[in-house]
């Protein structure tokens, strides 16, 4: 999944080959999980990202996103009087990433004679280590006389706080440079002790080393940026203990290559790279214990972590494809830790962070980002009765209070603010467009009332895995009663459902304005098709909604990750699927290509390498956050409508279902065979490779241990004679067969 902790065999040539699966962005954020939020305003720890005018990695404090200060660490080298420094000089020797994992992010770059791999990685809690290797080469290879020149290597140190340059001295192996009471909480730097090297040359802001040329022994130059009164001596034990740091951090990669699900063959090196990306990204936002959290938590972005239950849902049902343990742990600590049976908002220590404007603490609805939906299938991947029993008697007390206050006089699901929908300030539920504004009495939201019959019917399916029958019957009438609602809700001349203006006593009237994110949500809202899911829609209805769908394939729903799931999956479920692969494709190749460029034009617009707040179609036009857990939601969309893996709601057995909707690549850079291995579904392990034909889909399913497999469908029937470890079979794009391992 991650690259690899060792540089593969490369040309002396500069140019890196693109299908060279080891070549990521060198652009990137480091997992900081000492970074706590305790308001939007007030914060510690800071981000971790790569530094932009240089290659280098470095915090900015308090966050990325407004920072007020800042340092790390930078690199630059020179041969003769030539000399790479900013990172279109080292475009040049066509430098890239190797290893780009949340742990551990590296720049390579090949000079004449040598091959240059630097390692970024967090220490610990105030100590970044950057480890540098240089490898001599035979072939030498020449720019002329700089070939014969010496070759230095400066690793810098730039501190700045509030737009102003913060100079400081690096002398001498034992000592300590203090950047200025400006960056709290005292920022220092160590210099490496390399007394092989002899001791470094006193420089302004930087260490310079002489390197070996071809033949000579391999080099490793290490520093370490410490920060805080107990710097000092963290940042020498760091240093001492660099190697095995370097070793555990890479371990715990490998661990996640090992479940992790990766791209092989013929996608495109910006899909194969995207999916890495959205994978790390995930991960970087997982949390370990802390404040009110007694276990991993997952938080909704870098900057400001906090628990919020849409997005950590999300992000945990994404995870669930490489780290299901981890992503049932990261759940529950969601439900039961945060302090309310709504699960409000809240930062690590607690802090209330969505307040509606009667002092209300809130959370996100059961509609917003599909919760119960994400649950079900995370559920449906690892049939883990145990996580199951753990978490249903909070999902239980989450509905039941949603029902006992988010009801009107007339028992209508309702929102109390528009924070609470996770539509902020949307004239589509709050006429005065604000965020905390008290909204119960202006609006009856279709999404709502669908989402307490889906999510409703989750509780009920989940009790009886459980043999709780009793709960199961309760669930299930409230699950009817809110698909009669919903379906009040439709407008049949319209052919749409509908939100309910309770003043008016009619449904909402489009504005015909265009005044929210450019489209009038009073007549689009992409929420306004999830009654699709679990058939709260009629069959009539899901006929008539076919042609409502396309509406959605266009901005804004198709740049904010939020809106464009619920439209996928609503689709998905009605059996659009030709939309749905259309839809999502489109949206993989858009945002995979732009994360995977090479170069950052900078602020606005997002950092590559890191899943971005949303997905705009101008990325000038970028106002958000980078390191956004449902900016990398394009993974499930590759996997679920692209790939078409989908689960089975059979919980008998290891069962699943494919319905493939791969986009045309053209000439395919590694032939015309596309593969995911490595996927981890219930009891089993196995690859799934599609190979396009004039005649359909052939599909491979190679298992980790020979087995049985059937599949059946409108276009296939398939029954292994025996058991074996690879079936092969044909698939009709966007038709849906039913897949059975281990018979």
């Amino acid at each position: 999944m991650v690259g690899g902790a060792s540089s593969p065999t490369r040309t002396a040539t500069r140019t890196v080959s693109t299908s060279d699966p080891l070549n990521y962005t060198p652009f990137g954020y480091l997992r900081n999980p000492y970074a706590i939020a305790r308001s939007w305003e007030e914060g510690e720890g800071g981000g971790l990202r790569a530094t932009l005018e240089r290659p280098g990695f470095g915090w900015e404090y308090p966050w990325p996103r407004r920072p007020t200060a800042g340092a790390g660490i930078e690199l630059a080298c020179r041969m003769g009087q030539r000399s790479w420094r900013s990172r279109a000089d080292f475009a040049e020797l066509g430098y890239h990433s190797e290893h780009h994992s949340c742990l551990v992010f590296s720049y390579d770059w090949d000079l004449p004679g040598l091959a240059v791999h630097a390692r970024f990685l967090l220490a610990e809690r105030d100590v970044l280590l950057c480890m540098v290797d240089v490898e001599p080469k035979t072939d030498v290879g020449s720019l002329g006389d700089i070939s014969r020149a010496a070759v230095r290597l400066e690793i810098c140190l730039r501190g700045w706080r509030r737009d102003a340059e913060v100079s400081a001295r690096l002398v001498g192996s034992d000592g300590l440079v203090d950047l200025g009471a400006g960056l709290p909480p005292h920022w220092l730097i160590l210099d490496p002790t390399m007394t092989k090297l002899g001791p470094p040359a006193v420089g302004q802001g930087s260490l310079t080393f002489a390197l070996p040329l071809g033949g000579q022994p391999r080099l490793r130059v290490v520093a370490a940026l410490a920060r805080g009164p107990d710097g000092p001596a963290a940042g020498r034990i760091a240093l001492e203990r660099a190697d095995r740091i370097l070793e555990e951090r890479l371990a715990e990669d490998l661990a996640f290559s090992a479940t992790c699900p990766r791209l092989e063959g013929g996608w495109p090196h910006h899909w194969r790279n995207g999916w890495v990306y959205d994978m790390e990204s995930t991960r970087m936002l997982l949390f370990r214990a802390g404040g009110i959290f007694t276990d991993v938590w997952p938080a909704w972005m870098v900057d400001w972590p906090r628990a919020v239950l849409a997005e950590g849902t999300l992000d945990a049902m994404r995870l669930s494809y490489a780290q299901p343990e981890l992503a049932q742990r990261a759940v529950l600590s969601l439900f039961r830790d945060t302090p309310g049976a709504n699960v409000p908002c809240v930062f690590q220590g607690g802090e209330f962070n969505m307040v509606a404007a009667d002092g209300s603490a809130c959370g996100t609805s059961p509609a917003w980002c599909l919760p119960f939906y994400n649950l079900w299938l995370i559920y449906l991947r690892t049939l883990d009765r145990v996580w199951l029993a753990a978490l249903l008697p909070h999902l239980e007390a989450y509905l039941r209070w949603w029902l006992a206050e988010r009801t009107d006089e007339q028992g209508w699901v309702v929102y109390k603010c528009t924070w609470e929908s996770g539509e902020d300030a949307s004239p589509r539920l709050d006429p005065d467009r604000e965020g905390d504004h008290v909204i119960s009495a202006f609006t009856r939201p279709v999404e709502l009332q669908a989402a307490m019959s889906h999510s409703a019917a989750i509780l009920a399916f989940f009790a009886r895995e459980l043999g709780w029958e009793s709960i199961a019957s309760t669930w299930r009438r409230v699950a009817a009663t809110y698909r009669r609602r919903t379906r009040r809700l439709w407008d049949a001349q319209s052919g749409r459902f509908r939100d309910w203006d309770k003043r008016r006593k009619a449904f909402v009237a489009p504005s015909g304005g265009a005044d929210y994110w450019g489209s009038d949500p009073t007549r689009f809202s992409p929420l306004s098709l999830t009654p699709l899911l679990f058939d709260v829609a009629t069959g009539a209805q899901r006929e008539r909604l076919r042609a409502e769908v396309e509406f959605y394939d266009a901005p804004p729903t198709t740049e904010w990750p939020s809106w464009s799931w619920a439209v996928l999956e609503s689709a998905t479920w009605a059996g659009f699927h030709d939309f749905a692969a259309r839809m999502a494709a489109d949206i993989v190749e858009r945002v995979y290509r732009a994360n995977d460029r090479r170069s950052y034009e900078g602020p606005p617009s997002p950092m590559p390498g890191v899943s971005p707040e949303y997905w705009p179609l101008e990325p000038a036009s970028f106002g958000g956050s980078a390191g956004y857990g449902w900016g990398a939601n394009t993974a499930a969309m590759l996997m679920r409508q692209v790939v078409g893996f989908l689960e089975s709601g059979s919980t008998a057995g290891c069962r699943f279902r494919l319905v493939p909707g791969l986009p045309d690549f053209g000439a395919a850079e590694g032939g015309r065979q596309y593969r995911v291995a490595n996927l981890g579904y219930r009891s089993q392990r196995f690859d799934l490779t599609y190979e396009p034909t004039a005649e359909g889909i052939e599909a491979t399913l190679e298992l980790a241990e020979p087995g049985h497999v059937r599949v059946r469908g409108d276009s296939v029937r398939y029954g292994s004679r025996g058991p074996s470890r690879v079936h092969r079979f044909r698939l009709a794009p966007g038709r849906v067969a039913e897949v059975e391992l281990g018979l």
